[in-house]
């Protein structure tokens, strides 16, 4: 999922969705509504428990990364995003996946 929110554009509520049913599971649905690609803060939810972030914001583009208590450092393959939204839905999901396996 990670590797497609790199590839946005803009805000996507079909992704949105994917997050949802990927971070939430089962009870998905109860937060199907959540904006992750369009807002900083459902983004910033993302981020698991116990690990640091980071944005830096350019005029048409922005680049994020998450940090670990174990200094793991989980950033976007992709340098560059459209968005913070996006640049940090797609780090945090890079952090979910090496605190995840």
């Amino acid at each position: 999922i990670a590797e497609r929110i790199e590839a946005l554009e803009g805000p996507c509520r079909e992704m949105d969705r994917e997050i949802a049913k990927l971070i939430h599971g089962e009870s998905w649905n109860m937060h199907a509504d959540t904006h992750y690609t369009a807002s900083l803060d459902a983004a910033m939810t993302l981020v698991p428990e116990g690990w640091v972030w980071s944005i830096n914001q350019f005029p048409d583009k922005a680049s994020a990364y998450c940090v670990s208590e174990d200094e793991v450092i989980a950033r976007p393959r992709k340098q560059y995003q459209a968005t913070p939204a996006l640049a940090l839905c797609a780090a945090a999901l890079r952090a979910q996946e090496a605190t995840n396996g």
